[in-house]
């Protein structure tokens, strides 16, 4: 067991390869997706008022992870990508 259990062994790795990674099954990889960008999807499902946002924001991660094989067709930011992943949820 190592001494910091956040670590996930993506830490400085482009969010492009941490998405191919996920879409490869890769579990630490969607652990590091979390940190990076939890905080952001919850802040957009305050925003949206989503009735319950920590259920939003687990759906959301969800949703990423079932299509994270799609983001490699795609020219968008990773950024952009999760943002428009998971916008319909919100509604």
């Amino acid at each position: 067991m190592t001494a910091n259990n956040d670590m996930t062994g993506w830490e400085g790795q482009p969010d492009a390869e941490v998405l191919q990674a996920l879409a490869g099954q890769d579990l630490s990889a969607l652990r590091e997706l979390h940190r990076r960008y939890a905080r952001l999807l919850y802040a957009f499902a305050q925003k949206k008022r989503v009735p319950n946002p920590d259920r939003w924001v687990r759906d959301a991660f969800v949703r990423i992870m079932r299509h994270a094989g799609c983001f490699a067709r795609t020219s968008l930011q990773p950024r952009i990508w999760v943002i428009a992943m998971v916008q319909d949820l919100a509604v």
